[in-house]
């Protein structure tokens, strides 16, 4: 895979439509899996407002670039994907929402299956934590 200059190797979209420290844990939990020559950016799509401030301090030591979207509260999960996936600028992007809780070898083994398959879809199974409609359950 060829990567051009400034673009992140991995965007990471997620959605989050639970309590704010939901959000927080999952981005603390990759910063952890992160290293300083990291090129991850992650987005946040968040159903609600005034998360975005919880990540000020978080935004500042992370190693990767992070964006929060906040949404409107009562997004679906598909509107709050949708809005994560179009900000994101990496090469490859990984979908997930902020329930997950990321395997510590989860980046690298995205980038490695994509980079040996060279498909443009790399997936797993995926099951919601708690959907909160059927629009929600069927975006599984």
């Amino acid at each position: 895979m060829i990567r051009q200059a400034g673009v992140p190797e991995l965007s990471i979209a997620a959605a989050s439509f639970g309590p704010v420290q939901d959000a927080l844990r999952f981005v603390s939990e990759l910063a952890a899996l992160c290293h300083d020559d990291s090129r991850v950016q992650v987005v946040v799509a968040h159903a609600g407002p005034g998360i975005e401030p919880h990540f000020a301090d978080l935004s500042r030591k992370a190693c990767f670039e992070l964006r929060v979207l906040e949404l409107e509260t009562d997004a679906s999960l598909p509107r709050l994907l949708g809005a994560a996936i179009a900000s994101c600028t990496g090469s490859v992007v990984a979908v997930t929402d902020v329930s997950c809780k990321p395997h510590h070898s989860w980046l690298h083994a995205l980038l490695e299956v994509h980079q040996r398959c060279e498909a443009a879809i790399v997936g797993g199974a995926v099951e919601p934590e708690s959907p909160r409609s059927l629009a929600d359950w069927a975006a599984f």
